[in-house]
Formats: structure tokens, sequence, C-alpha cells
């Protein structure tokens, strides 16, 4: 088992860059998240690590070892990918044991190897049929069987539960969850999902654009973005933006009302500067007496939750309510928030002021 550490690594395609100046160290058994849209650089960095890709320039490291001159064959690692990759003609116990008999493997630890990854992932049962005659679910859970009985160093997954419906891709995540909790390995997990990456992570790196824009908990993530990018991508439904600015006295001017801050937020902001205000949509409520009257644009109920669009001339917000919550679209309503709980961006770079677990980011 090991942890990786990424020294300055790029990756160009002629003139594009894939991935630029990225430095990263993912400790020894932790499981972390690539988070980010599609082509922000998170499966190119995957790759690198594999060795399906060669990096532009920059180290990747295990165990002190620079991995980019060793093939991909000797690294170690076993990369379970976004398709299930496995040979019709053979049984799932034979791709489960194909890597192994590839490398001449003793039988009998075969044997054993194979019938730990099914008790482990639940395939005790269907050793003997072939793919065709399983699940999604189950294909995915013989993929993850293939590369555990290599008992590699480091997992890499690439979105391998992209290709599972909804309901069989939260109840694959919790076994995952559980599994790589019983493994106790390290594993570099890649998804655009940001629901997996919370649920599943140690920490998370969120890239943009091939830049790392964040490595942290998830909590941190979400309570202490590092900038406004970071901070409107994590989040269901996302945080909603305005336009604001801290008048003579102290009060935030936004959505067209004035809003007394409390002094931990008010010192790390200037009288007469611009700013973008953050809303978290948990942190928003419909109450009597709220700062700032609105419409009810459109309202989404979600079981136990429901979501609420608000607008109005100076901004638009999204709410969580209650699902006994009256409000009607077309209703004119009033929204309440803890000013504690707001988060401030610069308006050119983007970059976090004010977050409500830090008065300022350094």
């Amino acid at each position: 088992m090991a942890g990786l550490v990424l020294k300055n690594v790029w990756k160009k395609f002629g003139g594009v860059v894939a991935v630029k100046s990225l430095d990263l160290e993912i400790k020894d058994r932790e499981f972390v998240s690539f988070l980010g849209p599609s082509g922000c650089g998170k499966t190119t960095t995957l790759n690198m690590i594999a060795g399906l890709e060669t990096p532009t320039e920059g180290e990747i490291l295990m165990e002190g070892r620079d991995l980019t001159k060793v093939p991909p064959r000797l690294r170690n690692l076993a990369m379970v990918f976004q398709g299930y990759a496995l040979y019709p003609h053979l049984t799932v116990a034979d791709n489960i044991a194909f890597a192994l008999k590839v490398r001449n493997m003793d039988r009998a630890e075969i044997d054993k190897r194979v019938a730990n990854a099914a008790e482990k992932l639940e395939l005790k049962e269907v050793l003997g049929r072939y793919p065709r005659q399983l699940s999604g679910g189950q294909r995915q859970r013989v993929a993850l069987g293939r590369a555990f009985v290599r008992d590699p160093h480091v997992f890499l997954l690439d979105e391998p539960l992209s290709n599972l419906d909804a309901v069989l891709r939260v109840q694959t995540r919790v076994e995952l969850k559980r599994l790589f909790a019983d493994l106790d390995t390290t594993a570099i997990y890649v998804t655009h999902d940001q629901a997996e990456a919370m649920t599943m992570s140690d920490r998370i790196a969120v890239f943009r654009s091939g830049v790392l824009q964040q490595f942290a908990t998830p909590l941190d993530i979400y309570r202490n973005p590092a900038n406004r990018f970071v901070a409107t991508f994590v989040g269901s439904p996302p945080m909603s933006v305005v336009e604001g600015m801290v008048d003579g006295g102290g009060n935030l001017q936004a959505l067209g009302a004035s809003i007394a801050l409390p002094e931990s937020v008010r010192q790390s902001l200037a009288s007469g500067t611009r700013y973008d205000i953050g809303f978290r949509a948990e942190d928003l409520t419909l109450a009597a007496g709220g700062q700032v009257k609105m419409r009810v644009d459109l309202i989404e109920h979600l079981g136990a939750l429901t979501i609420v669009h608000l607008s109005s001339p100076a901004g638009r917000l999204i709410a969580q309510s209650s699902p006994t919550e009256a409000a009607r679209a077309g209703d004119m309503v009033s929204v309440h928030f803890d000013p504690q709980m707001l988060y401030v961006f610069d308006r050119e770079g983007g970059t976090s002021i004010v977050t409500p677990g830090r008065s300022k980011v350094n």
C-alpha cells in the first residue's frame, strides 16, 4: 500500500494544456476523488498515474520512486474503467482470475484470491455465469473483483458507476464505500458526480480547465470553498450568487435591501467595493420578517425537501423549504438569511474572501 505525490505535473496535447502545474499529495490508505466537469483534466491525471499517458513535465512518485518512466504493468496499480471490459466468453470466476493466470500464479493461490474477492463483493452465487447473464451492478462488481485480486498498491477508478441507473448507482456507491473501508487501501476515484465524491471521499480534488482549484475534505470543500467556481460547482441545488456592495456604514447592499453585517464579516470587506455574494439554499428561510421580498417563480417537490426558485429585479435565489410550505408560484414571500452564513467572493478572480467557516481565506 502506498500514497502518491505529484510534483509540478503538466500534460500538453500539442498547443492544448490538459493539466497545468499540478502539485498533489495523496496519503497512504486515503480515498481521494478527482471531481470536475468534462474536460477539466481529472481523467488525464488518472491516466498519467496509471501510465497510460506520459507527463509532458513533472514527477509522479510512489514511495519515493518516480513512476513516469515505469511501464504501466510494473506500477502495481489496478484500474477500473467506465466500461466493464469483461471477456464475454469467460465465466465470472475466469474473468476475475484472468490477470493472475497471465502471471502464471499458482492455481491454489488463484482460487483463494478469487474466492476472497467473490466473498467481499457478494459474487459467490454467480461465479459460474457469463457476463451476459449478469445485471449491470454485478458486472461492475466483477470488474472490481478483477482489480481486487491483484492486491495493488493503489486502486484507480474512472467513473465506474456512470453506466448504472440512478437507483443502482446509489446502491453500488454504498457497497463501494463499504468495500474500500474494509480493504484499507489507497484509492483514486474520478467522477463528475458531486454526490459520489462528497459521500465516498476522505478528500476531494476539484479541477477546472486543467488546474487544481482545491484539495480538501468534503465538508471543507462545501463550507469553505477556495473560490466561486468550487462554491457553485459543489452543492445541490447550486449556490445562488448575486452582486453586493458594502456601504460606509458597514452594511451590505444586496437584493434591494440593506443588511447589517457582523464584525467578523465586515472587517474582511472594503467599503464601496462590489463583491459577489453567495447563499446556500439550506441557509435561506421563507419566513415573516425576512430581509428581502422576492417572488416565487418555481417550486420543485423532491419528497422530503422542496426547492423554491425566487426572483427579484436585483437577483435570483434558490431556497430549500419544507414540503408543507404553503408558498406557490407567483406568491411574494419574505426571505430570511443569517449574515454569518454568507459567502463573499472577489468579483474579478472569484477568490473566496469570506466563508461561514472562517472570516477570511488566506
